[in-house]
């Protein structure tokens, strides 16, 4: 991959969908594990994180005693020690399991994808970790039958990531790619026990935010999608 067909599933080009694959995976390695290192170092141990946005996200996270991983695209014997020796390609992300039952307030998501069904504005209000969708400017109806027909802790938070990736600079569907663009959080509801979490689901669904505000513990992250670290 990437493939014709998955391009079909998506609705774009081959060829742009070939392009953008490749050019995600063609990056300076040393420079992408530099940056991730290094943010991680930053956040980790921080017991609390804060995503706030201008179309009205609100939510507080906790992270006490969950461990950041780098999908940096190096795995170095650190990563070995610790037990970690698995990344996605392309790679580019910091990302934890948050408290699953710590999730309160309101997220509103620029994207979610489904199996080539896309969702924009997507608001979800959170509320002890469970999520219920409130609107959508398209594809509530989607989002609402995935989680009618998944199962286990399919509406429970499971992640939190950052996208790293220099060279993603938009979100098609594809979510290997879209979690990874720069200036993006990310959040995840379902499983993610390969987190280091609790949740059990057949589900793992990453929905995308665009130049959100994040502050972790008392470090402001990100502001309106500009990295501050």
């Amino acid at each position: 991959f990437p493939t014709r067909q998955q391009a079909r599933v998506y609705g774009i080009r081959y060829a742009s969908f070939h392009d953008m694959y490749w050019k995600a995976m063609d990056i300076d390695y040393r420079d992408l594990n530099k940056r991730c290192l290094k943010l991680k170092s930053r956040v980790e141990g921080e017991a609390t994180a804060r995503i706030t946005s201008d179309k009205g996200t609100d939510l507080t996270l906790s992270l006490k005693g969950r461990h950041w991983f780098a999908d940096d695209g190096v795995i170095g014997p650190e990563d070995i020690a610790a037990r970690e020796p698995l990344l996605n390609l392309p790679s580019g992300e910091i990302c934890v399991a948050p408290r699953e039952h710590s999730a309160n307030g309101t997220a509103v998501f620029d994207f979610a994808f489904y199996r080539g069904h896309r969702i924009t504005d997507l608001q979800l209000r959170f509320n002890e970790g469970r999520a219920e969708a409130v609107k959508a400017g398209q594809g509530l109806k989607v989002f609402n039958n995935v989680v009618s027909n998944t199962h286990g802790d399919n509406d429970r938070i499971g992640e939190l990531g950052i996208g790293m990736n220099p060279s993603v600079k938009r979100a098609v569907g594809y979510t290997l790619t879209d979690e990874k663009i720069i200036g993006t959080v990310h959040m995840a509801i379902g499983e993610n026990r390969m987190l280091g979490g609790r949740n059990d689901s057949d589900l793992h669904w990453d929905l995308i935010m665009i130049k959100p505000t994040l502050v972790i513990g008392e470090t402001k992250v990100m502001d309106h999608g500009r990295y501050l670290v």
